[in-house]
């Protein structure tokens, strides 16, 4: 019989279940798109941050005191006194160190409002020589402290004196004053056409300026500063 020629068939049913480790403390244990576990190790308890991010945090332990107090007539009275301590076990620390670690350089973009309207008597040059905040000082300073990026926003219109694609040689030359200060401290320099993608109301290639302009500004600035790149 073909039974005796082949073991015989078994049927195994396997159950297949997974267990996950508990978040350890300071760890995460919820939030939103979280995946990992849920539940915190013992002595822990999850606490809800924010709606992104939940983490395991020590629980208070609490103890019950009873003290007998014989006041002046003849019958005790017991007070139950509380006292609250939390756990002693240290916050997680890093031993990393950030690569970046930057200072925004203000004034140039004053006056250039969200929809990229431009109100030019609102701008405040963060310059001494121009009476304004002394932003090459700052730089200097900061830069002694180890920043070594500074962000240095400006208006489009104030380039181009309210025009689109013609740049004004006197307030660009102020600009530069701040840009060659800032290369020459040895840091990065984040140029920042502070417009929010728009200029006078309008959405830069949907009504305002087209792609084409805007790329012009922008490769005017690039040429200016390959040589420093």
């Amino acid at each position: 019989m073909r039974g005796d020629w082949f073991p015989k068939a078994k049927l195994l049913t396997l159950f297949a279940y997974s267990v996950r480790a508990q978040a350890a403390l300071y760890g995460q244990c919820g939030g939103l798109g979280w995946t990992g576990s849920t539940t915190c190790v013992s002595g822990t308890y999850c606490s809800v941050m924010n709606a992104y991010y939940s983490q395991c945090l020590p629980i208070a332990s609490t103890v019950i005191v009873t003290t007998t107090v014989q006041p002046t007539s003849s019958n005790p009275t017991t007070t139950p006194t509380t006292l609250s301590t939390t756990s002693s076990a240290p916050a997680p620390s890093g031993t990393g160190t950030l690569r970046f670690v930057g200072v925004n350089i203000a004034g140039f973009d004053f006056g250039c409002s969200t929809n990229g309207t431009y109100t030019p008597g609102n701008t405040e040059p963060p310059l001494a020589v121009l009476d304004g905040a002394d932003g090459v000082g700052q730089m200097t300073h900061y830069y002694s402290e180890g920043f070594n990026v500074f962000r240095l926003p400006v208006c489009w219109q104030y380039l181009t004196d309210g025009t689109i694609d013609t740049v004004d040689s006197t307030n660009f030359a102020r600009y530069d004053t701040l840009v060659k200060a800032c290369l020459a401290t040895g840091a990065y320099c984040i140029i920042d056409l502070h417009n929010y993608a728009r200029f006078n109301g309008q959405v830069i290639g949907q009504g305002g300026p087209t792609n084409a302009q805007f790329a012009d500004i922008w490769s005017f600035l690039a040429a200016e500063y390959a040589p420093d790149t």
